[in-house]
């Protein structure tokens, strides 16, 4: 028992010891100390505010690097105009998009 406890407390002994670091406090208050910076989940107010950003879901995947315009029939159907082709595409309530339209040539 002995011989046991000596080879664990060199065991021990041997671990290198963590350094602690300094903190200070960070003070931001205006719009362009934030700007540069990257977020998650949260967004920067025009007055330099901080606020939990909503929720996004990417319920479509359009390769149009533009949508124009957007509406929504009362079946809940969003069709939204796109990019330099002029494709028009429909999105159901289940997050089906599709290509409804294009334009004759």
């Amino acid at each position: 028992m002995i011989l046991f406890a000596g080879i664990s407390a060199a065991r021990v002994s041997s671990v290198p010891v963590a350094q602690a670091v300094n903190t200070a406090p960070v003070d931001r208050t205006r719009f362009a100390e934030f700007s540069p910076g990257e977020f998650d989940n949260v967004s920067l107010t025009s007055e330099g505010h901080l606020e939990l950003a909503p929720a996004m879901t990417n319920t479509a995947d359009v390769t149009d690097p533009v949508v124009w315009a957007a509406v929504q029939d009362a079946q809940g159907n969003v069709f939204f105009g796109t990019g330099n082709q002029g494709k028009i595409f429909k999105l159901t309530p289940r997050a089906n998009s599709r290509s409804s339209l294009r334009p004759m040539r």
